[in-house]
């Protein structure tokens, strides 16, 4: 049984290669990490038209209908350029939520435009500084009240998932408007500046009925699955990183001079093994993680 890339997925991975070393060489990913530019928006519009953002999105929702093998190829081709682009906070998180355990109507709301590029989304997991998100029912829906940190994308989102606390020690998740009435964004310094991170503060939002995503107080164990997608989605990125860094380090061993001399490290017995039957390093590891999301998908 072969778990790695088939032909379509493959020719689909080089493609997306190719796009992202011609669009986003190191050289632009530090000019839009230092710059105000939250992501590259001309590199995410790329690949909107590539269809990335509905990639594992059903048809009837105007996506391509794939699964999460083929988001985690996008994760692997990302994270091997460092493109800082919404992809992890959209698409697998928000988009993934909605999916999970969204209500027909929402799904026919949100999905298409995350699809087509037209909202971008993220999801509020970790409680802030100024207190715990919580939530309250009313008659005629609830108030959110609170904050959430280390959002990420969070003040670029249009939708924001939401995780408060419930009754009875329960947890809920909301779709909430980023601009609505009541919600304040602030910035966050952090070390990673391909994916910047924001706290929200929630001062008697009040939301319909049908924010509510998933069943009543069901929220705990969607985000418990949601985490292992995104931990999933993580790996496929770190193994793009690793693989570069692999090909940048055995470049510099063949290129390496001293005293105007060419040194070449002894790195033979390591090239002859990652070369292989002409096999990278990432399909070493990618017919490992491939299981894990044969489990999930």
């Amino acid at each position: 049984m072969t778990l790695g890339p088939d032909a379509d997925q493959t020719l689909f991975k080089d493609t997306l290669r190719r796009y992202l070393s011609a669009r986003s060489p190191l050289t632009r990913v530090r000019e839009t990490m230092l710059s105000d530019s939250p992501f590259d928006s001309e590199v995410w519009l790329g690949l909107v038209e590539m269809g990335v953002p509905g990639m594992a999105i059903p048809e009837e929702f105007g996506g391509a209908g794939g699964g999460f093998f083929e988001l985690g190829i996008v994760a692997e081709e990302l994270g091997r350029a460092l493109a800082p682009v919404p992809f992890l906070s959209t698409v697998v998180l928000a988009a993934g939520a909605i999916s999970l355990v969204g209500t027909p109507e929402q799904k026919k709301q949100l999905l298409p435009e995350i699809a087509a590029g037209e909202r971008l989304a993220t999801v509020a997991l970790t409680d802030g500084n100024a207190g715990p998100a919580a939530v309250e029912e009313t008659g005629d829906g609830f108030v959110l009240n609170g904050s959430k940190s280390f959002v990420l994308d969070g003040q670029v989102a249009d939708t924001v998932i939401v995780a408060a606390a419930g009754p009875q020690a329960t947890v809920e998740l909301l779709i909430v408007d980023a601009d609505m009435k009541g919600i304040e964004w602030s910035g966050l310094s952090t070390m990673d500046l391909t994916r910047p991170q924001a706290e929200v503060s929630f001062d008697a939002v009040r939301l319909p009925e049908t924010a509510r995503l998933g069943n009543p107080g069901s929220g705990r164990e969607t985000v418990t699955e949601l985490l292992d997608q995104a931990a999933t989605a993580l790996a496929f990125e770190q193994v793009g990183g690793a693989e570069r860094c692999l090909e940048m380090s055995v470049e510099y061993a063949k290129d390496r001079r001293q005293f105007a001399f060419p040194r070449q490290l002894g790195l033979s017995n390591t090239q002859n093994l990652c070369t292989a039957g002409q096999r990278s390093p990432s399909d070493f590891i990618d017919n490992f993680v491939a299981g894990r999301v044969r489990t999930i998908g």
